[in-house]
Formats: C-alpha cells, sequence, structure tokens
C-alpha cells in the first residue's frame, strides 16, 4: 500500500494536528482543544518521499496509534478527527484536554 505525501500532510493538517517545521522533516503533533499530545508523526520533505511505500506507511501509522488500513481511511475521510481521538480512547490512550 501507498500513500502520497501531501495526501497524508493534509488530512493531519484536516484532523486536529499541527505542523512544526525543523530539519529535513516536518513534525505534525495532535492538538486535543489547545493542548498538545504525545502523538506525532514526521514527514521526511525531501524529493526521494512523495510517495510513501509500504514501510514509511507503515511507521507513520505506528507513530499515530493505528494500523495502515485506518490510516488509508483516515487520508481518504472516512474516519474523521472525532472518529480518531474516540479511537485511541478505546485503545487505552490518554489525552489531555
Amino acid at each position: 500500500m501507498s500513500l502520497e505525501r501531501e495526501d497524508i500532510r493534509t488530512a493531519l493538517k484536516n484532523k486536529g494536528f499541527r505542523e512544526k517545521l525543523k530539519g529535513d522533516h516536518d513534525r505534525y503533533w495532535l492538538y486535543v482543544g489547545e493542548k498538545q499530545q504525545a502523538i506525532f508523526t514526521k514527514l521526511s520533505r525531501g524529493a526521494r518521499y512523495r510517495t510513501y511505500g509500504d514501510d514509511l506507511v507503515q511507521a507513520v501509522a505506528k507513530q499515530l496509534k493505528m494500523t495502515k488500513p485506518i490510516l488509508r481511511k483516515f487520508v481518504e475521510c472516512t474516519v474523521s478527527e472525532a472518529d480518531y481521538l474516540q479511537q485511541l480512547r478505546e485503545s487505552g490512550v490518554v489525552l489531555s484536554e
């Protein structure tokens, strides 16, 4: 399974993540309200990584505490921000609000 980096970026920004540019990667931290959470991922800026292959999709999914199929749905917008937060809570992730 592959995903376009720009599609991942757009989904993250639309679903509660804020971008922090640093070094050769862009970092995306989850915010609930105005509180930064301990969940983040990073996306490379390199031209080689416009399309994320299976290994990088797996790494991003793991950082976001979801499976690859859920990440695909997250990017395709069939999983909303509220669905994602509920899934995190149900899996035992404590979110500060």
